[in-house]
Parts: structure tokens; C-alpha cells; sequence
């Protein structure tokens, strides 16, 4: 029997939290950035500033979910000053993103 049904411990991973972070084109991924722990504005301000925009080309479009380190007016700036879109995915949107599904495999 599951050991959640009776009541016994149930035994947790603890370890270290990874967080990936990438960007992905047609032409595959072109930016990503892997740290220990979670997305801070420290670290989203890093993957924008030294991934992300080097490789951003105008008319592209980035599209983010809805964290809120991500909603980070300064780095929405950055990007626009390149040529590029942001825009938020709705609340609604299915957790099936294509980036999901890569770090699924």
C-alpha cells in the first residue's frame, strides 16, 4: 500500500535545485544559463543580459511566462532596445511550452 494512504513518512529529494534556463529559436536553443537554485532577479538579469541579448536579432519576439522576476521593467527595456518583443504568456497558457518539454527529456 502507498505509504501517503497510511500515513508513514514519505521520503523527500532534498538535494540541490537546479534551475535551466533557455531560449529557444527555429534554429534550435540559442541562449541557456544552468545555476544552483532558483530564478532571482539576479539570475533572470543574467541570463538576459549576457545570453540573452547578445543573441537577440530585431523584429524577433521573447515570450515569458508569468514569474514574477520576469516582469523586471529595466531587462523588458534592454530587449526592446534591441528590436525585439516581449510579451507574457496568459495565465491560461498550457504548461506544455516547448521549453518545458526539452527539460522533460
Amino acid at each position: 500500500m502507498d505509504a501517503r494512504l497510511t500515513g508513514e513518512a514519505v521520503p523527500r529529494n532534498r538535494g540541490c535545485v537546479t534551475t535551466v534556463i533557455g531560449a529557444l529559436t527555429f534554429q534550435g536553443i540559442t541562449a541557456h544559463l544552468a545555476v544552483e537554485g532558483g530564478t532571482s532577479l539576479e539570475v533572470w538579469g543574467r541570463f538576459v543580459l549576457e545570453r540573452l541579448v547578445p543573441v537577440l536579432l530585431p523584429g524577433q519576439v521573447v515570450a515569458w511566462d508569468n514569474l514574477a522576476v520576469l516582469r523586471c521593467r529595466a531587462l523588458i527595456d534592454v530587449i526592446e532596445s534591441r528590436g525585439a518583443r516581449v510579451v507574457f504568456l496568459p495565465s491560461t497558457a498550457p504548461p506544455s511550452a516547448p521549453l518545458s518539454r526539452l527539460g522533460a527529456r
